[in-house]
């Protein structure tokens, strides 16, 4: 078995996209993969390059059991450096240098040729290029972006050659991203003068981090999460060993910045942070759950937000100011409609609604589930009763979360879709939106927010890429949003108005 113990949550994730998942055969087809990296002597010496290759073993070691390295007569220290990574994420990995390989990850123009299915990957500062028709070189200009890019779009590749039924006609073929590219400002060094905020370092947060710390930003971060890692965190939490399980998460992530941009770690949630260290902040970027924290981070009014999301069938990221007709991040998690309370949600999702006082009186005051609940979500499902016998002690919360939607006491894939804050993205989705988010405040910060409108960057990689330009969206015009209060507006107006027309603060030179 050379699975990773979190392999659970992986499991989770693809039984989200996968009709009909059965999780024996599928542990039993994925454990026969074998997946080929190889690259070239510019893939392992340019700056670019490595971070296409960095980035790509985080994300495959953290599902794939066996990864064989072809490097050309790379550095002798580098390819060992990506296998000490790959056995730091999953200790339980089978690497090698030799062999045969299911299916390849190519970097670079002279990567070796494997006798395998190969996806090509390669960049050129901020642009990634993927497909089927490779070869493609890696620049050496220290911008991580087209890296970034590339090595999460290829890993989308892989995984729908592998497992979708589709996958093998539906592979990027000679993708070029992103599409608007000529238009991003040239990466050079930057010194911030006002800090950035980070709110949320999971998943989406780590790839946020790995990306700004490779930049030439000079400056400070504040990053903010109250939470510690947890084993099933691991399946895409690109920053974490499988050894971090426990950790802080806000120290992890600190811990990748050794350059010009400094982290500032608060193990808090937002509200205590905004607390102890005020409500005015040029750039805040977002990269939380749930819809009300993302609301609440705009009542805040930062001058201008950045915004990165996931959900089953896409993932993007939108840019905000507050003022205009654009819409703000609070217009786009407006509730749409009257939602059902969390009690509700968890009693019809264990099939128990004669029970939903009880299961709110539970919520409530954190008791153990109890035997009575359990036999009965026992008889509901037609399971044994004895199957239901772990969590009679354990919050009914975890009964919901491990039990049903996690796959603990029926089938993967059995209790429908899950509910919005329980569904878990692939490693290479957060990844990408992590990657967005970052490059989002960088273009910020060179145009000295001149460019600034509310565009959103919406795509799904299951599928090909195809046209993927930002779109603009405007303010509902309901009155309903915050960005359209008398008092929130004039709130606004009196922290930034009087620098509304100056460029905000940034001092560009060259990078070095």
């Amino acid at each position: 078995m050379a699975l990773a113990d979190y392999f659970p949550r992986d499991a989770l994730a693809i039984s989200q996209v996968l009709q009909g998942f059965d999780t024996d055969t599928f542990t039993e087809e994925l454990e026969g993969v074998r997946v080929a990296i190889a690259f070239d002597e510019e893939a392992a010496t340019s700056r670019d390059g490595r971070y296409l290759l960095d980035l790509s073993v985080r994300l495959a070691a953290r599902l794939y059991p066996s990864l064989t390295f072809f490097p050309v007569s790379a550095r002798a220290e580098f390819p060992d450096d990506l296998i000490a990574l790959a056995i730091r994420i999953n200790p339980n990995i089978e690497t090698s240098k030799s062999g045969n390989a299911y299916v390849a990850l190519s970097v670079g123009v002279h990567a070796p040729a494997v006798d395998a299915p190969t996806v090509h990957a390669g960049c050129d500062g901020w642009v990634a290029t993927v497909g089927t028709e490779g070869p493609y070189s890696t620049s050496d200009l220290g911008n991580p972006f087209g890296a970034g890019f590339a090595a999460c779009i290829a890993a989308a590749n892989l995984f729908r050659f592998l497992f979708l039924p589709d996958g093998k006609t539906s592979l990027d073929t000679d993708a070029s991203f992103p599409p608007d590219a000529d238009s991003f400002p040239r990466l050079v060094a930057s010194n911030l003068t006002d800090p950035l905020v980070l709110f949320g370092v999971g998943a989406v947060g780590n790839s946020t981090a790995w990306s700004l710390a490779r930049t030439p930003l000079t400056g400070q971060i504040h990053l903010v999460d109250p939470q510690v890692v947890e084993l099933s965190n691991l399946q895409r939490y690109i920053l974490c060993a499988r050894s971090d399980e426990g950790g802080i998460k806000v120290d992890i992530a600190g811990q990748e910045f050794g350059g010009r941009l400094r982290a500032l770690p608060h193990k808090e949630a937002l509200a205590s942070f905004l607390e102890a260290n005020g409500y005015r902040w040029e750039r805040i970027l977002v990269a939380l759950d749930s819809a009300h924290d993302r609301r609440a981070v705009q009542a805040s009014l930062p001058r201008w937000i950045a915004n990165a999301w996931t959900q089953l069938g896409d993932l993007g990221v939108s840019s905000h100011s507050f003022l205009g007709q654009d819409a703000c991040l609070a217009c786009l998690y407006l509730p749409s409609q009257k939602s059902k309370s969390d009690d509700q949600i968890i009693a019809e999702g264990l099939k128990i609604p004669q029970f939903q006082t009880q299961v709110r009186f539970l919520l409530g005051n954190g008791q153990a589930t109890g035997k009575e609940i359990c036999d009965a979500v026992a008889s509901a499902w037609g399971i044994p009763t004895k199957n239901l016998d772990p969590y009679a002690n354990r919050p009914i919360r975890e009964l919901w979360v491990e039990g049903i939607c996690g796959g603990g006491i029926i089938p993967l894939g059995e209790a429908g879709p899950a509910p919005r804050e329980l569904q878990v993205p692939l490693a290479f989705q957060s990844a990408l939106a992590g990657v967005l988010l970052a490059a989002e405040v960088v273009i910020d910060v060179l145009t000295g927010g001149a460019r600034r409108k509310t565009l959103l960057r919406q795509m799904d990689v299951l599928s090909p890429l195809g046209e993927l330009s930002p779109q603009p969206a405007l303010k509902a015009g309901t009155g309903l949003c915050i960005c359209e209060d008398d008092d929130f507006v004039a709130t606004y107006r009196a922290k930034y108005m009087a620098e509304e027309e100056i460029p905000v603060g940034v001092g560009l030179g060259q990078v070095d």
